[in-house]
């Protein structure tokens, strides 16, 4: 991230810039900015200091202004019925200058992760373009903008595959996918993690398709019920209670000598 960083920087400091005021109505968002919060524009909106607003940061490409920092100012400013906004423009930014710009204003405000890692692939980030293709690979994708669909648990995806690579994170998708199918609660940070851990701790000790078959019988939410079960008899973290229900499932009925340790 630091690279990213002071690399936005440098694109920064090259570029002709000047203050000026712009009718509210010419700023637009890109596809890089994060999912509006309505809740943080109004609470901007109700305690609005006109003073210590600041400048909007915007990028004058095409012909248009593109908001690079301030999107939830901006939109108090419109809760307010405001017409003009004082700017600070950039000019000569290409679409991917201006994401790495977006994943630096953001990153030193600390912009949750999942904000900067679509940033980032709109940057053509070569981490996240890898993480985009494994999942997309698996007939999944990444919700970034929260409207539903796909996986919002980027979180667990990059950790998993920072953990293990491309191979290791494509395993465990696919594992998830084959045993329960595109069932979005499926593929929630802990359960994930649940899979990540169980896959990494008994990798070469189990039969993956007496697994899928005995995890398909049983259904998600029974494994979800089984984990809720073991930590409230055992504590510890939700995935770690996942990985032990998959241990449960597999090991029903099996002989001792077939069984994972716990």
């Amino acid at each position: 991230m630091m690279v990213l960083s002071n690399e936005a920087v440098a694109i920064l400091d090259k570029k002709p810039k000047y203050v000026t005021t712009l009718p509210i109505r010419a700023l637009k968002l890109a596809d890089y900015q994060r999912k509006l919060s309505y809740s943080k524009a109004k609470k901007i909106a109700e305690n609005f200091d006109p003073v210590g607003v600041g400048l909007i940061q915007v990028s004058k490409r095409d012909g248009q202004y593109y908001i690079i920092d301030g999107q939830h100012r901006f939109t108090a400013m419109k809760m307010l019925g405001m017409k003009n906004v004082e700017c600070l423009v950039f000019e000569g930014m290409t679409y991917e200058e201006e994401s790495k710009a977006f994943v630096y204003f953001n990153t030193i405000k600390n912009a949750n992760r999942i904000d900067r890692a679509n940033a980032l692939l709109e940057a053509d980030d070569p981490k996240m373009v890898m993480i985009k293709n494994v999942v997309e690979r698996n007939g999944l994708q990444l919700d970034f903008k929260n409207v539903g669909r796909g996986i919002k648990a980027f979180t667990a995806i990059e950790k998993i595959y920072d953990a293990g690579g491309e191979e290791h994170l494509e395993y465990v998708l696919k594992l998830l996918v084959d045993s329960f199918g595109y069932d979005r609660k499926v593929y929630a940070n802990y359960v994930l993690l649940g899979f990540h851990e169980f896959q990494t701790k008994y990798q070469k000790q189990y039969k993956r398709k007496m697994l899928v078959k005995r995890l398909q019988h049983v259904g998600f939410t029974a494994l979800e019920l089984k984990a809720k079960e073991f930590r409230q008899v055992h504590g510890g973290s939700l995935p770690k209670n996942v990985r032990m229900a998959i241990v449960y499932f597999y090991n029903k009925n099996r002989k001792e000598e077939h069984q994972l340790s716990m």
